[in-house]
């Protein structure tokens, strides 16, 4: 049966798959873990947590099979993958070194994930324009310019320690308001 996975498409292995075919599982699980592994690994070098990440989108998609409706496979099994990743860390606080991992790690440019990452940008802008005004300044120059507390506190004419302040008060509220995407879209949309 390995040799029909040359000849069997995505759709065709998950339609077999919803059937309850194990090796049309097992096929796909051969196709994609590597990949998805290795996509895991360079935003949270961590193996036995991507190893589990990856386990668990794979245990998901065979669990949900029957109700699965997937379009393009490749595109949402890593979607899936950094959506696990994202939740992980989410628990324990992205450093700035996996932050900018994550933004620099290559992914799908089809039109759904171009949208999709256009949806989330309008999303966090739209909640970082209704931040205090002070606070909003503060973090622009933080995330988008990239400048140090310390070079804001000087331009602003403010204490290091106000600009930490502002910084963590726009981090509670935009977590907060975008309930728990924000981690992703900070990622993916506002520090590319």
């Amino acid at each position: 049966m390995k040799k029909l996975s040359f000849t069997l498409s995505d759709k065709e292995l998950l339609e077999a798959m919803k059937k309850g075919s194990h090796s049309a599982f097992e096929m796909l699980f051969d196709k994609y873990w590597e990949r998805l592994y290795a996509y895991a690994y360079k935003i949270y070098a961590d193996t036995k947590v991507c190893e589990d990440i990856v386990q668990e989108v794979y245990i998901s998609l065979w669990e949900r099979k029957l109700d699965l409706q997937v379009s393009y496979l490749e595109g949402y099994l890593f979607k899936a993958v950094k959506y696990q990743v994202v939740k992980h860390v989410k628990k324990l606080q992205f450093t700035e070194e996996q932050l900018l991992v994550l933004t620099d790690t290559p992914f799908s440019s089809s039109p759904e994930s171009i949208l999709e990452y256009s949806e989330l940008e309008l999303q966090l802008e739209s909640q970082i324009a209704q931040l205090p005004p002070k606070c909003k300044e503060v973090f622009l120059l933080s995330r988008q310019e990239k400048l140090t507390n310390q070079e804001i506190a000087t331009q602003l004419k403010l204490s290091k320690r106000t600009v930490e302040t502002h910084i963590s008060n726009a981090l509670k509220i935009l977590k907060n308001k975008t309930d728990g995407l924000f981690y992703i879209s900070m990622a993916l949309a506002l520090l590319v």
